[in-house]
C-alpha cells in the first residue's frame, strides 16, 4: 500500500494543476482569437507574438533535452546553462522573461558557498540585468533563506519533472505579465490586499501544529475571511506569491518543518525573512504573531523580527479577531491615505511612483518606450490671488497653501482622466502639477498626445465651467514637459528630473506649450 502524499505535495500537484488548466484555457482562447481574426481580417498581416524564454541553470543535461521536448507544448522556449558562465552569458545575451537556478552545489564544485547563489548575488546587483522572476530548487533551509533576502520570487522542491518545472514558469510569467498582456485591466493586475465588498480578506496561517491551525481557521472563517494554512517555510512562500494574502498569522514554533526537510529554521527567521523580501503590493503585509506564552523577551523578539500585532497563548478567540481585523483595517487606511489624493481622487506621488516603475520594469523585459510628461496649470498662483477662495469649495481647510484653486485642480483632474488611456499612469504630485506615464509612447507619439491635452484644456470653457463674476475673464492654460526612458534618465527620479527641467523652459518660454527634454 503506497504512502498518503503529505500536504505540501498535494499542495504542489494543485498549483500544477490550476497552471496547466490555465495554460490550456488560455491556448484555446488565443486559437479562438486567431481564427477571428482571420475571419474578420483576412489580407490583414499580424505580427508573430513573441515566445517567452526560460533560462534553467543546472547541471543535470537530461533536464535540458527533457524541458527542450516538452517547451513547445507550454509556449515556452528554453535557454539552459550548465554552469554560472553560461548563465551570464546568455542573461547578456539573450532577452530572458524568468530564470529558474539550481542551488544544489555540484558533485564537481569544491567551494563553500553554492555557485547558484554566487550567481544570484551577482545578478541581485542593482543594474547588473533587466528585472525578471527568478525561481530556485533548493533542499538547504539555510540557502533558501539567504535566496529569498537575494531576491528569489519562488523556492521548488529539487526533482521536479520538466513539465512540473514548466507549469511553475508558466504560472509565474502569467502573473508577472498579466498587466502587460492586459493593460486595460488594471485591477486584474495589481494585487487586492485589502477586502472590499466583493472579495473576503484572505489570512495566511503559518504554524508547525496543522490540526490547532486548522481548528483556529475553521472559526476565523465565520467571521467572513478566507484561510489558507502552511506548516512549512516552502509551501509559506509560495502561497505568500501565489495567493497574495491580505494578513499573515504566524504562530511562535522553534522548527517550522514538520516533515524535518528545513531543521532548525524558526519562525523568527522566516518573519524577519519577509520583511527584508518585502511583498509584491510594496506595502508590508500586517503580520499578527502568536506567542506560545506571556514571556516578554519572547513578544519583544516577536516585535523586533517583524510583527505588527502580538497575541499570547491561551488564546482568546475574541481578542485574536479584535486584533486580526485592526491590523486590516490600519494597513487599509495606510493604503487608502497613501494611494489617493483627497482633492482630486487622483493616485498621489508614492502610488503614481510605484506604478511608473512598473513601467520602468515592463520597458526592459519587452522593449518598449515608455514617456514621464510632467503637465501644470499655468499662473495658479495668480488666479488664487485674484478670486481668492471662490474656487476652493469644501476642499479650502484642507488645502496647504490659501491660493491653490481646489475647482480648477479637479476639472484639470477630470479632463486627464478623460484625455489619457486608462492604463496611463496619471498622478497629482504637488500643487499644480501632475505626472502622466504613457508606456508604449516615444517621445514625439507623447508630445503629440500631450500638446492635444494643453488644447484641450485652455478650450475647456473656464469662465462657463466655474462661473466668474461679470467682467471678469479667466483664460486657463498649462505646460508641460516630457522624457524618455531610457534615453533622457535611466532610473525614475533621474526621468522626473529631466521632465521637470523641459516643464521649467516651457514656463519660461511664455507657458502654454510643451518641450521634450534636451
Amino acid at each position: 500500500m503506497q504512502p498518503l502524499p503529505t500536504p505540501e505535495q498535494v499542495h504542489l500537484a494543485t498549483q500544477w494543476v490550476i497552471a496547466l488548466e490555465d495554460h490550456l484555457r488560455r491556448s484555446q482562447m488565443d486559437t479562438a482569437d486567431r481564427t477571428n481574426d482571420r475571419t474578420n481580417n483576412p489580407a490583414s498581416p499580424k505580427q508573430a507574438p513573441r515566445i517567452p524564454c526560460l533560462l534553467v541553470v543546472a547541471d543535470t543535461p537530461i533536464l535540458g533535452e527533457q524541458l527542450a521536448a516538452e517547451s513547445s507544448a507550454w509556449g515556452i522556449q528554453i535557454q539552459f546553462a550548465l554552469n554560472c558562465r553560461d548563465a551570464k552569458r546568455a542573461i547578456a545575451r539573450d532577452r530572458l522573461d524568468v530564470t529558474v537556478i539550481d542551488l544544489h552545489p555540484s558533485t564537481h564544485d569544491t567551494s563553500e558557498t553554492s555557485p547558484g547563489l554566487s550567481l544570484l548575488a551577482d545578478l541581485s546587483q542593482p543594474g547588473s540585468m533587466p528585472p525578471m522572476p527568478i525561481l530556485i530548487t533548493c533542499c538547504n533551509p539555510s540557502d533558501r533563506a539567504t535566496a529569498f533576502r537575494l531576491g528569489a520570487r519562488m523556492a521548488l522542491p529539487r526533482f521536479l519533472s520538466a513539465s512540473q518545472l514548466l507549469a511553475f514558469a508558466w504560472n509565474t510569467l502569467h502573473q508577472e505579465d498579466r498587466w502587460h498582456r492586459n493593460p486595460t485591466d488594471r485591477t486584474a493586475a495589481r494585487p487586492q490586499l485589502f477586502p472590499t465588498q466583493n472579495r473576503r480578506p484572505l489570512i495566511l496561517m503559518l504554524g508547525s501544529d496543522r490540526a490547532g491551525l486548522t481548528s483556529l481557521g475553521d472559526r476565523l472563517q465565520g467571521w467572513g475571511v478566507q484561510v489558507q494554512i502552511t506548516t512549512t517555510p516552502l509551501a509559506f512562500w509560495q502561497a505568500l506569491n501565489l495567493s497574495l494574502p491580505d494578513l499573515v498569522m504566524v504562530a511562535d514554533t522553534t522548527n517550522l518543518a514538520a516533515d524535518g526537510s528545513a531543521a532548525g529554521l524558526d519562525s523568527f527567521t522566516l518573519c524577519r525573512t519577509l520583511r527584508q523580501k518585502g511583498h509584491a503590493s510594496g506595502i508590508d503585509l500586517p503580520i499578527l504573531w502568536i506567542a506560545r506564552n506571556h514571556d516578554a523577551i519572547a513578544v519583544q523578539q516577536a516585535f523586533d523580527a517583524g510583527a505588527t500585532e502580538c497575541i499570547c497563548q491561551p488564546l482568546v478567540f475574541e481578542e485574536l479577531v479584535v486584533r486580526m481585523f485592526a491590523c486590516l483595517e490600519r494597513i487599509h487606511l495606510r493604503w487608502e491615505l497613501a494611494a489617493t489624493n483627497p482633492l482630486t481622487h487622483l493616485p498621489t506621488p508614492y502610488t503614481s511612483s510605484r506604478d511608473l516603475s512598473w513601467f520602468i520594469r515592463l520597458s526592459d523585459r519587452h522593449r518598449q518606450p515608455l514617456c514621464l510628461a510632467l503637465v501644470a496649470i499655468d499662473r495658479l498662483r495668480h488666479i488664487g490671488e485674484r478670486f481668492g477662495k471662490q474656487f476652493s469649495g469644501s476642499f479650502s481647510e484642507q488645502i496647504d497653501d490659501p491660493w491653490e484653486c481646489a475647482a480648477i485642480l479637479r476639472h484639470m483632474a477630470n479632463l486627464l482622466q478623460q484625455a489619457f488611456r486608462s492604463e496611463d499612469v496619471i498622478g497629482h504630485w504637488c500643487n499644480e502639477t501632475f505626472a502622466i506615464g504613457l508606456y508604449g509612447s516615444t517621445k514625439a507619439d507623447g508630445m503629440q498626445r500631450v500638446a492635444r491635452f494643453l488644447e484641450v484644456f485652455s478650450s475647456s470653457g473656464a469662465n462657463e465651467v466655474f462661473d466668474t463674476p461679470v467682467g471678469d475673464s479667466l483664460q486657463l492654460t498649462c505646460s508641460a514637459g516630457i522624457a524618455q526612458y531610457p534615453e533622457d534618465g535611466n532610473h525614475l527620479q533621474a526621468l522626473h528630473q529631466a521632465a521637470a527641467a523641459a516643464l521649467n523652459r516651457a514656463r519660461m518660454l511664455g507657458c502654454d506649450r510643451v518641450l521634450p527634454a534636451e
